[in-house]
Protein backbone atom coordinates (compact mmCIF):
# COMPACT_ATOMS: atom_id res chain seq x y z
CA UNK A 1 0.00 0.00 0.00
CA UNK A 2 1.35 3.45 -0.82
CA UNK A 3 1.15 6.41 1.55
CA UNK A 4 -0.76 8.75 -0.74
CA UNK A 5 -3.51 11.36 -0.52
CA UNK A 6 -6.41 10.23 -2.67
CA UNK A 7 -8.17 12.91 -4.70
CA UNK A 8 -5.29 15.38 -4.35
CA UNK A 9 -4.89 15.93 -8.10
CA UNK A 10 -8.64 16.53 -8.53
CA UNK A 11 -8.67 18.98 -5.61
CA UNK A 12 -5.69 20.90 -6.97
CA UNK A 13 -7.19 20.94 -10.47
CA UNK A 14 -10.30 22.75 -9.17
CA UNK A 15 -8.15 25.63 -7.97
CA UNK A 16 -10.42 26.23 -4.97
CA UNK A 17 -8.31 25.27 -1.94
CA UNK A 18 -10.80 26.70 0.58
CA UNK A 19 -13.96 25.24 -0.98
CA UNK A 20 -14.48 22.56 1.67
CA UNK A 21 -17.75 21.33 0.13
CA UNK A 22 -16.03 20.60 -3.19
CA UNK A 23 -13.12 18.94 -1.37
CA UNK A 24 -15.57 16.80 0.63
CA UNK A 25 -17.32 15.59 -2.55
CA UNK A 26 -14.02 14.51 -4.11
CA UNK A 27 -12.95 12.86 -0.87
CA UNK A 28 -16.19 10.94 -0.43
CA UNK A 29 -16.04 9.49 -3.94
CA UNK A 30 -12.39 8.49 -3.42
CA UNK A 31 -13.29 6.87 -0.08
CA UNK A 32 -16.09 4.83 -1.64
CA UNK A 33 -13.68 3.49 -4.25
CA UNK A 34 -10.93 2.70 -1.73
CA UNK A 35 -12.81 0.94 1.09
CA UNK A 36 -13.72 -2.05 -1.06
CA UNK A 37 -10.04 -2.64 -1.78
CA UNK A 38 -8.22 -1.85 1.45
CA UNK A 39 -8.03 0.44 4.49
CA UNK A 40 -8.59 4.18 4.42
CA UNK A 41 -7.34 7.08 6.48
CA UNK A 42 -9.71 10.02 6.88
CA UNK A 43 -7.98 13.22 7.92
CA UNK A 44 -10.48 15.57 9.51
CA UNK A 45 -10.35 19.27 10.24
CA UNK A 46 -11.09 19.19 13.98
CA UNK A 47 -13.31 22.28 13.73
CA UNK A 48 -15.35 21.15 10.72
CA UNK A 49 -17.91 18.34 10.66
CA UNK A 50 -17.73 17.30 6.99
CA UNK A 51 -15.33 14.40 7.51
CA UNK A 52 -17.43 12.91 10.32
CA UNK A 53 -20.63 13.37 8.32
CA UNK A 54 -19.08 11.53 5.38
CA UNK A 55 -17.81 8.73 7.62
CA UNK A 56 -21.40 8.28 8.82
CA UNK A 57 -22.51 8.08 5.18
CA UNK A 58 -19.81 5.48 4.45
CA UNK A 59 -20.93 3.42 7.46
CA UNK A 60 -24.59 3.65 6.44
CA UNK A 61 -23.63 2.53 2.93
CA UNK A 62 -22.13 -0.66 4.39
CA UNK A 63 -18.58 0.18 3.30
CA UNK A 64 -16.88 0.31 6.72
CA UNK A 65 -16.01 -2.97 8.42
CA UNK A 66 -13.95 -1.65 11.35
CA UNK A 67 -13.60 1.87 12.79
CA UNK A 68 -10.48 3.29 14.45
CA UNK A 69 -10.85 6.56 16.35
CA UNK A 70 -8.66 9.31 17.79
CA UNK A 71 -9.61 8.48 21.37
CA UNK A 72 -7.07 7.39 23.97
CA UNK A 73 -6.76 3.64 24.35
CA UNK A 74 -6.84 3.92 28.15
CA UNK A 75 -10.60 4.52 27.78
CA UNK A 76 -11.19 1.36 25.73
CA UNK A 77 -12.34 -0.52 28.83
CA UNK A 78 -15.02 2.11 29.47
CA UNK A 79 -16.16 1.71 25.86
CA UNK A 80 -16.16 -2.09 26.22
CA UNK A 81 -18.33 -1.86 29.34
CA UNK A 82 -20.87 0.28 27.49
CA UNK A 83 -20.86 -2.20 24.60
CA UNK A 84 -21.48 -5.10 26.98
CA UNK A 85 -24.71 -3.60 28.39
CA UNK A 86 -26.80 -4.54 25.34
CA UNK A 87 -30.03 -4.95 27.32
CA UNK A 88 -30.07 -1.37 28.56
CA UNK A 89 -32.73 0.77 26.84
CA UNK A 90 -30.16 3.55 26.27
CA UNK A 91 -27.45 1.14 25.08
CA UNK A 92 -26.55 3.01 21.87
CA UNK A 93 -26.65 6.42 23.52
CA UNK A 94 -24.36 5.18 26.31
CA UNK A 95 -21.74 4.14 23.76
CA UNK A 96 -22.10 7.42 21.88
CA UNK A 97 -21.64 9.34 25.15
CA UNK A 98 -18.41 7.48 25.95
CA UNK A 99 -16.98 8.28 22.52
CA UNK A 100 -18.06 11.93 22.64
CA UNK A 101 -16.54 12.31 26.12
CA UNK A 102 -13.15 11.15 24.87
CA UNK A 103 -13.14 12.77 21.42
CA UNK A 104 -10.57 15.45 20.48
CA UNK A 105 -11.53 18.58 22.42
CA UNK A 106 -12.43 21.05 19.70
CA UNK A 107 -15.67 22.81 18.89
CA UNK A 108 -17.25 20.85 16.04
CA UNK A 109 -20.77 20.51 14.70
CA UNK A 110 -20.77 16.69 14.54
CA UNK A 111 -19.85 14.90 17.75
CA UNK A 112 -17.71 11.80 17.39
CA UNK A 113 -20.39 9.95 19.33
CA UNK A 114 -22.69 10.32 16.33
CA UNK A 115 -20.15 8.42 14.24
CA UNK A 116 -20.11 5.74 16.93
CA UNK A 117 -23.93 5.67 16.94
CA UNK A 118 -23.92 4.95 13.20
CA UNK A 119 -21.34 2.20 13.72
CA UNK A 120 -23.35 0.46 16.46
CA UNK A 121 -26.57 0.72 14.45
CA UNK A 122 -24.97 -0.53 11.21
CA UNK A 123 -26.72 -3.40 9.42
CA UNK A 124 -26.47 -6.30 8.94
CA UNK A 125 -23.75 -6.17 11.64
CA UNK A 126 -22.47 -3.44 13.96
CA UNK A 127 -19.10 -1.98 13.01
CA UNK A 128 -16.45 -2.64 15.72
CA UNK A 129 -15.03 0.54 17.27
CA UNK A 130 -11.43 0.85 18.49
CA UNK A 131 -9.69 3.61 20.46
CA UNK A 132 -6.09 3.71 19.21
CA UNK A 133 -4.70 7.07 20.34
CA UNK A 134 -2.70 7.27 23.58
CA UNK A 135 -2.43 9.65 26.51
CA UNK A 136 0.68 11.84 26.63
CA UNK A 137 1.65 14.53 29.12
CA UNK A 138 1.92 18.11 27.97
CA UNK A 139 0.97 19.52 24.58
CA UNK A 140 -0.38 16.63 22.50
CA UNK A 141 0.21 18.56 19.28
CA UNK A 142 4.00 19.01 19.66
CA UNK A 143 5.98 16.97 17.12
CA UNK A 144 7.56 14.60 19.65
CA UNK A 145 4.17 13.88 21.24
CA UNK A 146 2.61 13.34 17.82
CA UNK A 147 5.37 10.84 16.96
CA UNK A 148 4.62 8.87 20.12
CA UNK A 149 0.87 8.96 19.55
CA UNK A 150 1.15 7.98 15.89
CA UNK A 151 3.55 5.12 16.59
CA UNK A 152 1.15 3.78 19.24
CA UNK A 153 -1.87 4.15 16.94
CA UNK A 154 -0.10 2.31 14.13
CA UNK A 155 0.94 -0.53 16.44
CA UNK A 156 -2.60 -0.84 17.78
CA UNK A 157 -4.06 -0.89 14.27
CA UNK A 158 -1.61 -3.57 13.15
CA UNK A 159 -2.25 -5.75 16.19
CA UNK A 160 -6.02 -5.60 15.73
CA UNK A 161 -6.02 -6.22 11.97
CA UNK A 162 -3.31 -8.90 11.91
CA UNK A 163 -5.93 -11.66 11.89
CA UNK A 164 -8.96 -9.79 10.54
CA UNK A 165 -7.41 -8.10 7.51
CA UNK A 166 -7.58 -4.41 6.66
CA UNK A 167 -10.12 -4.13 3.83
CA UNK A 168 -12.90 -1.77 4.89
CA UNK A 169 -10.97 -0.47 7.91
CA UNK A 170 -11.35 3.28 8.41
CA UNK A 171 -8.98 5.37 10.55
CA UNK A 172 -10.46 8.75 11.54
CA UNK A 173 -7.85 11.17 12.94
CA UNK A 174 -6.91 14.80 12.45
CA UNK A 175 -5.33 15.59 9.10
CA UNK A 176 -1.89 16.29 10.57
CA UNK A 177 -1.63 12.63 11.53
CA UNK A 178 -1.62 11.79 7.82
CA UNK A 179 0.08 14.77 6.19
CA UNK A 180 3.63 13.95 7.23
CA UNK A 181 5.89 15.49 9.82
CA UNK A 182 8.10 17.28 7.29
CA UNK A 183 5.08 19.24 6.04
CA UNK A 184 3.57 19.90 9.48
CA UNK A 185 6.60 20.30 11.73
CA UNK A 186 9.58 20.69 9.39
CA UNK A 187 11.18 17.58 10.88
CA UNK A 188 11.80 14.11 9.52
CA UNK A 189 9.60 11.97 11.77
CA UNK A 190 6.98 9.47 10.69
CA UNK A 191 3.26 10.18 10.96
CA UNK A 192 0.41 7.70 11.28
CA UNK A 193 -0.19 7.69 7.54
CA UNK A 194 3.46 6.87 6.88
CA UNK A 195 3.63 4.24 9.61
CA UNK A 196 0.71 2.34 8.07
CA UNK A 197 1.38 3.31 4.44
CA UNK A 198 -2.26 4.36 4.28
CA UNK A 199 -4.12 5.76 1.34
CA UNK A 200 -6.08 8.66 2.80
CA UNK A 201 -8.34 11.63 2.16
CA UNK A 202 -7.77 15.11 3.55
CA UNK A 203 -10.76 17.21 4.70
CA UNK A 204 -8.71 20.11 6.06
CA UNK A 205 -7.81 23.12 3.92
CA UNK A 206 -4.46 22.72 2.12
CA UNK A 207 -1.48 24.36 3.88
Amino acid sequence: MPWVQLGKAAIEARGEPTNLDAIATINYNAAVAQLGNGPLGVGEHHRDGRARSDVIRLINAGLVRRLFLECDDEHQQERDKALADRNKPDYVSAIADVVTTHQPKYGISVWLGEVARAAVNARPNPVPIHFIDTYVRGDRTKWDKMHLRDANAAARFQAITRTTGTTGCLVLFGSNHFRGDQMVFGTDGRCLGQNLALEWVDYAPPK
